[in-house]
């Protein structure tokens, strides 16, 4: 499946994914400060054209939580189709829940995306 895919910052690396792994990782593309027990906005670098029927996921990497002391502030980020355009670019919304401030620098890998097929349910009610 080919994906098209804008990068902001072209002296960042490609998406690729490694060594038959499930997730792709995102590069930094800015460097970002957070206070500690704050939410900061890191801009991913990337807009993707999510193919329809297509969520990417976002999660921590594994080693973000333990070596930066940072996590997702929303666990997972969810990434629609319809979430698509020139500028759209991916951020994630990282709490720093050390004591300290945590300097993100730009290239830095703290968020992996994961694409996954879902289908759109139809509801109906009913009485018991």
């Amino acid at each position: 499946m080919n994906i098209k895919y804008k990068k902001f910052d072209k002296t960042l690396p490609d998406i690729e994914l490694k060594n038959m792994a499930a997730g792709f990782d995102f590069y930094c593309r800015l460097d970002v400060s957070i206070e500690p027990g704050k939410i900061g906005v890191v801009p991913l670098n990337n807009a993707i054209e999510i193919p329809e029927g297509f969520v990417i996921l976002l999660f921590s990497r594994s080693g973000t939580p333990s070596k930066k002391g940072l996590v997702l502030a929303n666990g997972v980020g969810v990434w629609d189709p319809f979430y698509r355009g020139n500028d759209e670019e991916a951020v994630a919304q990282l709490m720093n829940i050390t004591d300290k401030v945590v300097e993100i620098k730009k290239g830095e890998r703290l968020i992996q995306g994961v694409l996954l097929r879902y289908e759109t349910p139809i509801f109906k009610e009913v009485k018991n």
